[in-house]
């Protein structure tokens, strides 16, 4: 799809082909590296994890930060910081109340 037109949301699914669907799926694909994927299969299956070394926290944190900066249709992501990020992933850790 050419992304240099103006479409409305209806306009862009009309438009919107399986090679579309197909590319996408392989942007996203070849966009993770084996690192990431072992680390996503180890606790799942580990069996067919032979090489995982682990990912650090510093490591994900800051692929975190370059990431949400890329966004740059939300402008309030390109103050994110490694902090705020930490801070985010250490309250996961907490159990979730109802």
């Amino acid at each position: 799809m050419s992304s240099d037109q103006e479409l409305t949301v209806q306009q862009f699914w009309k438009n919107f082909t399986i090679k579309d669907t197909v590319t996408n799926i392989a942007l996203s694909w070849n966009s993770h590296s084996e690192q990431a994927l072992n680390g996503v299969w180890c606790p799942l299956w580990p069996d067919v994890v032979q090489t995982f070394k682990g990912i650090t926290k510093d490591e994900d944190l800051r692929e975190i930060v370059l990431i949400s900066k890329k966004i740059k249709e939300d402008p309030g992501f390109q103050v994110v910081t490694e902090e705020d990020l930490d801070e985010l992933v250490e309250s996961m850790d907490d159990p979730i109340t109802t």
